[in-house]
């Protein structure tokens, strides 16, 4: 987790610094009116999580209550698709719709050795709050905030507050862009498996496309 949280503050610095590049002449026609567009976009992440609890260990043949502690740990890991579409109600800031799907690859361990594995599907939506910061440049820093729900295809629904993202956009003229970011998501379990937390915490790297078009109420 150490080794993962100084890779996403490294990428996060390395966004910033991205963001704080010089306008150039090539890149004056950048700086036209955001209000009103359309932006089509989608995206994939990528994450991977380890968690580890100790328990009471329990005699498979019931001749003893326990047999000491025992260390559980699941491996998850997270391939994440996400469509959105955005509108523009400011030159700054967007209102997003999100839908998504993750497959998720989770490995079981006891004591270090391997136990079992589980293959998921994940299905959600939710909303976002984006605020760009375009500064006549090809590269447009954003920040956003939101929250959505999850639906497993073991009927447990996962609801996510907040969703906090960073990233820079990397824009090809007026029509497109290339969008790289980090992401934080707080998720809430209403029904928890065995060993599992109620709420996980999520960190993961996104890349995605977005195509932006005008709306009847563009400037």
């Amino acid at each position: 987790m150490r080794i993962f949280a100084g890779t996403l503050l490294r990428t996060a610095a390395c966004l910033l610094l991205l963001s704080t590049l010089p306008a150039s002449a090539e890149s004056a026609g950048h700086d036209r009116p955001w209000r009103g567009r359309i932006e089509l976009a989608g995206a994939l992440s990528f994450d991977r999580s380890v968690e580890k609890v100790e328990q009471m260990g329990v005699d498979p043949t019931g001749i003893n209550v326990s047999v000491g502690y025992q260390e559980y740990a699941w491996t998850r890991t997270t391939l994440a698709g996400s469509p959105a579409v955005g509108w523009f109600v400011t030159d700054h800031v967007e209102l997003v719709a999100r839908f998504g799907f993750e497959r998720i690859w989770t490995t079981y361990e006891v004591n270090g050795e391997k136990t079992g594995d589980d293959v998921d599907w994940t299905f959600g939506t939710g909303s976002l709050v984006l605020v760009n910061f375009p500064r006549g440049t090809p590269v447009v820093p954003y920040l956003g905030a939101g929250a959505g729900v999850l639906w497993r295809e073991d009927r447990r629904t996962t609801k996510i507050l907040p969703r906090l993202q960073a990233g820079t956009r990397f824009l090809f003229g007026n029509a497109a862009s290339l969008n790289m970011g980090i992401y934080f998501e707080q998720r809430w379990n209403d029904e928890v498996p065995y060993f599992a937390t109620g709420d996980t915490k999520e960190y993961g790297f996104t890349v995605g496309i977005s195509f932006f078009l005008r709306s009847g109420r563009g400037r």
